[in-house]
């Protein structure tokens, strides 16, 4: 693992309409080690002209990496996998996002996140699951059981947001095997959904670390009792930004992350 739970990630989706020069400016400049990139986000910078080494360059220019890669699809239909490890042998990623739902029962689901696997190992990318209460891998025990029944060295993401929203089991996150987590995605709502549909609610409605109810604290402390170093991506969607520019927004998403982390391991905020 190249990070580890000190150190901050900057989601793709949390300056999502961001261009990708300005993007890797004020993460670094917020003090992020790195950023996530969407396969959809990769192909629109190559219809607008942007190369490989140019997008290096940009990297370079701000001493930072692409170390998530987002997501790859268990249905099957294999969208974008030849993008994503194009992606992998390009930036060096550590992990590749995985989301349900599967067809056919848990073993096909697994065979199909072996197949994966055995894709990404051959870039030198580790496939991390992401549990996502819509779809047929729900919570995380269903995601443990799928990482567990792999012939493969899988990985979990766990997100703040799709535990709080979802089973919420607490007994189930501090089960996990440390080695397990690959990637943890921190974000804060509200205590109830804002709106009925699920995806909406997602896709709008985060709020920065430590503005909305979830007990963000606890959720960092037990990952940390059961010995888990991964590192934090800050993936806060929504159609409101807590800040007028971008600049002010990657700023305050990793000092609201930083006080929920300084907080949760009883040290002053860095």
């Amino acid at each position: 693992m190249r990070f580890g739970p000190d150190d901050l990630i900057l989601s793709q989706y949390s300056l999502r309409d961001v261009d990708f020069d300005e993007r890797v400016g004020v993460a670094a400049d917020a003090g992020f080690a790195a950023i996530g990139l969407a396969a959809g986000e990769f192909l629109r910078l190559c219809h607008q002209g942007w190369t490989d080494d140019r997008l290096l360059q940009a990297l370079d220019r701000h001493g930072l990496v692409v170390d998530e890669l987002e997501a790859l699809r268990l249905d099957g239909s294999r969208r974008n996998e030849d993008v994503m490890w194009h992606m992998a042998d390009l930036f060096g990623a550590s992990h590749v996002h995985v989301l349900g739902p599967y067809s056919g029962d848990l073993g096909a689901g697994v065979d199909e996140l072996d197949r994966i696997a055995d894709a990404g190992r051959e870039h030198g990318v580790r496939v991390a699951i992401e549990f996502f209460p819509p779809t047929n891998v729900p919570d995380v025990a269903t995601a443990s059981e799928m990482v567990v029944a792999s012939r493969r060295a899988i990985g979990l993401c766990v997100d703040t947001w799709h535990h709080f929203r979802g089973a919420h089991d607490w007994v189930a996150l501090g089960a996990l095997a440390p080695d397990q987590v690959v990637s943890i995605q921190i974000n804060d709502g509200a205590a109830e959904p804002t709106v009925p549909d699920y995806l909406e609610d997602t896709l709008s409605n985060r709020l920065p670390p430590g503005e909305g109810d979830f007990d963000l604290v606890r959720f960092v402390r037990t990952l940390d009792s059961i010995g888990v170093v991964a590192p934090y991506s800050v993936e806060v969607m929504s159609a409101t930004p807590a800040a007028p520019d971008p600049g002010a927004l990657a700023t305050l998403l990793a000092d609201r992350t930083r006080r929920v982390l300084a907080e949760a391991r009883n040290r002053a905020a860095g």
